[in-house]
């Protein structure tokens, strides 16, 4: 791309495309070559370089290069290039070094196809950044349009720590009597496991939980296949905490559910993803979509005994149910007091079918899942991620206070050479926290049903 060249049009916060293409796909993006040399590139706009004087910078592009060859560039105002360094398939970092006064001259940062003629590099691009005595941030050309853009642009986390952590739920078991087709845990595709909490650390954490705080029992298996699952819940409401349950309803028999009630849970979440026993029990795999039914008239009679009584549906929505909302609000209008639909995850950090995307990404909030193995969870992405993969650097129960294992996960969430924040760099579950749009956020839309 020499001064020359009349296809030169530097374009700050958008596409700059010179005979060519350059496509965002899911993050990735894919360079074509053009025939005309040095036609194709993208430009990412320096912030704040004429200030550096006579300090020598780093240009560092974080990312992967899936395939092809691409040369990152610095590029002068008029459209000359000062240095360039060229990188293959496989790298994941991506430098530049200007010395001897030139950083002041640079004015955008080029990034472009080396391939052969014809073909097409593939990269995917994380975060671009400029280090010196102050860090230059180098703004993402890429304009979002998908979920992964949003994701994949330049964030810096800030954990809001408060005085007081918040409890994200406890993970009682991972036996599971159901293989959803769509579970991480226990579904068709799943490593099943059996790992189960011990007495000694629920007990452990929930003394160190706020009096009159809520308190969600839960599973990466089911709580009911835990024989205990009663006996915590009783021992959450002598603590003076208001136990809540997520369950997928299959073992709630009247005795059970009146157990239940009798220990203090006055919140039920089932998840139930369809409104016909076809689809239903197609997606939920060993479950009968008659028991859940059963389940709803029984808590309906006893709200009259339970005036504080709350059963809500979970739906998970997938690509052929997404357009059903309005026929499942129908359906279970009169059965249960509240429907609330749910976007997919899949991949572990990746989202799909959500209600929307923000423009900016956002802080996730940090609370404390007491996972079967007795580590703390920061987050609901990271209950999914440890299921598989190594994840022994979170705190664990036997080991560290729940306040002090907050503000670890505080600090490891803010700082960027983390193997948490490493994680977080690629993750789509912030939408978890982010504002509401049309009355969903992009996760979530929560629908009251009249009774």
């Amino acid at each position: 791309m020499p001064s020359g060249n009349k296809n030169v049009d530097v374009v700050i916060g958008q596409h700059v495309v010179h005979g060519g293409r350059a496509d965002s796909i899911g993050g990735i993006l894919h360079v074509s070559t053009p025939a005309l040399q040095y036609g194709n590139s993208l430009l990412f706009p320096v912030l704040g370089a004429s200030d550096i004087g006579d300090r020598n910078i780093t240009i560092t592009l974080e990312g992967r290069v899936l395939a092809g060859k691409v040369g990152l560039c610095a590029l002068r105002a008029d459209g000359t290039f000062l240095k360039e360094s060229h990188h293959r398939a496989g790298a994941t970092m991506l430098r530049l070094r200007l010395i001897d006064g030139k950083a002041s001259e640079c004015a955008s940062i080029v990034l472009r196809n080396l391939a052969p003629q014809g073909q097409v590099s593939e990269l995917i691009v994380t975060r671009i950044f400029a280090e010196t005595t102050h860090a230059v941030e180098v703004l993402s050309a890429v304009a979002p349009r998908t979920l992964r853009d949003v994701t994949l642009a330049p964030f810096h986390p800030d954990a809001d720590r408060s005085d007081n952590f918040e409890a994200g739920g406890i993970d009682v078991t991972e036996k599971c009597n159901l293989e959803c087709v769509m579970c991480h845990f226990n579904g068709p595709k799943a490593t099943k496991k059996a790992g189960a909490l011990s007495p000694e650390m629920i007990e452990r954490y929930l003394n160190q939980l706020p009096s009159g705080e809520q308190i969600w029992f839960a599973g990466t298996g089911d709580l009911l296949m835990d024989a205990r699952a009663i006996t915590y819940i009783r021992r959450a409401r002598d603590l003076g905490l208001h136990p809540c349950v997520l369950t997928n309803g299959q073992l709630l028999t009247p005795e059970l559910m009146d157990n239940m009630l009798e220990a203090g849970v006055r919140f039920i979440q089932m998840s139930v993803d369809a409104h016909t026993a076809h689809q239903y029990e197609k997606i939920r795999r060993g479950a009968k979509f008659d028991k859940i039914l059963d389940a709803c008239a029984y808590l309906r009679q006893k709200k009259s005994d339970y005036k504080d009584l709350s059963v809500q549906i979970n739906v998970t929505l997938f690509r052929n149910t997404f357009d059903k909302q309005d026929a499942m609000i129908a359906f279970w209008k009169g059965k249960v007091d509240q429907i609330n639909f749910n976007a997919e995850y899949y991949n572990t950090f990746l989202f799909r079918n959500t209600f929307h995307f923000p423009e900016k990404r956002n802080n996730c909030r940090i609370k404390l899942y007491l996972l079967p193995t007795g580590h703390l969870a920061p987050c609901c992405a990271m209950q999914v991620y440890q299921h598989e993969k190594d994840a022994s650097w979170l705190p664990h129960i036997d080991q560290m206070t729940l306040q002090d294992a907050y503000d670890y996960l505080c600090d490891l969430y803010e700082n960027p050479d983390s193997p948490f924040a490493n994680l977080c760099q690629q993750c789509d579950w912030w939408i978890l926290y982010a504002d509401a749009k049309d009355g969903a956020t992009p996760y979530l839309r929560c629908v009251p049903l009249a009774p």
